[in-house]
């Protein structure tokens, strides 16, 4: 955060907080007025607990993601489905640079996991195997976590 300048910490959050929340919101109204759709969210690992290393982005990330589990619990009883995903991270072009991805995936393999998950509810984790890491995380002391980094 203070090596970043005020330019990223805005992109960062409109990028994963505030324009996900305010498409996510109009999309999830046209779903309320034709009682019928499935929301499919994507969130990611970085939203369970704070790292040195990326805390801005898991900040706006935690961010979003609060809010759709705040979306999941208001949407009980209701013909949508509202499918979070927790993901690890993607091979991608963005991030093409990075030396370690424990849990990286293909976007073809994530978008095989959308395409027969979208119509679930829940959260489910991609890879599955990350769900003990997040579980690992949240119980792992932050002097720990800041040592491993």
């Amino acid at each position: 955060l203070f090596r970043s300048d005020t330019g990223e910490i805005e992109n960062s959050i409109q990028s994963n907080y505030l324009i996900p929340t305010v498409l996510g919101t109009k999309i999830y109204k046209k779903f309320l007025h034709q009682h019928f759709g499935s929301l499919v969210v994507i969130s990611s690992l970085s939203v369970v607990k704070p790292r040195l290393d990326n805390w801005l982005y898991g900040s706006s990330k935690a961010g979003f993601d609060y809010w759709t589990r705040g979306l999941k619990n208001f949407n009980k009883n209701k013909d949508i489905n509202l499918l979070i995903i927790r993901s690890g991270i993607a091979k991608t072009k963005m991030t093409e640079h990075l030396e370690k991805m424990p849990f990286a995936m293909t976007p073809e393999e994530f978008a095989n996991f959308v395409g027969k998950n979208f119509q679930k509810n829940g959260v489910k984790y991609l890879p599955r195997k990350i769900f003990f890491v997040a579980v690992l995380l949240k119980v792992l002391p932050n002097f720990i976590l800041n040592k491993l980094n």
